[in-house]
């Protein structure tokens, strides 16, 4: 089975009346195992002090409970969204690692084997400190076959 696909990605970020998007596209894999939906890629960040670096990205989708995870098994932060939860985790910045607190308004999951869309409207509260209202779009396309000639 070809689990290959594109994924894009939009997110929309709100802290006081200042809104910013961003958009990525990329490869991914999809995979569905025990009711479980798996879609990893990879984040390309690019850093003027360091250089470039890659960052594995996993979106599991379980029982309505989305979980984001960034590095190898979460080494580098991760998020858990759940419609009308509140779930704390640890995202880790360039300094520390801070605590943020994740309430998830809504939640639309049409991705299957043939791809779709996952869409995540949530508030995330940064230690205490502050607020972020939060919208984030997922395509996933699969990508066609490629037949020998």
């Amino acid at each position: 089975m070809d689990n290959k696909y594109v994924i894009s990605i939009s997110g929309t970020q709100k802290i006081d009346d200042e809104i910013s998007t961003q958009n990525v596209m990329t490869e991914a894999e999809y995979t569905e195992i025990d009711g479980k939906q798996i879609i990893k890629y990879k984040e390309f960040v690019s850093d003027d002090e360091e250089g470039d670096s890659v960052i594995d990205i996993e979106i599991t989708i379980e029982n309505g409970i989305i979980t984001l995870q960034k590095g190898v098994a979460g080494s580098e932060g991760m998020m858990i969204f759940e419609k009308e939860k509140l779930h704390t985790s640890v995202y880790i910045s360039e300094v520390l690692p801070i605590t943020v607190n994740v309430f998830t308004h809504g939640i639309c999951n049409e991705i299957s084997v043939d791809g779709g869309r996952l869409e995540i409207e949530y508030v995330v509260d940064f230690d205490g400190t502050f607020e972020t209202e939060n919208h984030i779009v997922i395509i996933l396309k699969k990508t066609e076959e490629k037949k020998d000639v």
